[in-house]
């Protein structure tokens, strides 16, 4: 899964200055619940009523049941640096790492 290896390789982002976020359509509890289940030490916004996932790309209305998977690296400027459009889970968390390294980047 995505998070695991986003969780798995959080010193690393770290030691970049990076910070890690998740967002779910799920609760504050759902969220919470996961974030125990899994273990993971960075924070996951809740977007209930999809404001986020609509401003971002994520999803196309506020009735959406899910989310699309997209990351977006956000320079310390605050604007969008990179976007990963389509992601494979398992391989992803190294991908946008390596990146944030000096390595390439999506567009």
């Amino acid at each position: 899964m995505e998070g695991r290896g986003f969780r798995d390789l959080c010193a690393e982002f770290q030691k970049g200055n990076a910070e890690i976020l998740g967002v779910s359509f799920d609760t504050i509890a759902e969220n919470a619940a996961f974030a125990e289940k899994f273990h993971f030490h960075f924070p996951l916004l809740c977007d209930t009523k999809r404001e986020i996932g609509q401003a971002y790309g994520a999803c196309d209305s506020p009735d959406a049941a899910t989310a699309r998977r997209i990351t977006y690296i956000i320079g310390p400027d605050g604007r969008v640096a990179a976007t990963y459009a389509k992601v494979a889970a398992a391989a992803h968390p190294a991908e946008v790492l390596r990146a944030l390294q000096g390595g390439s980047a999506a567009g």
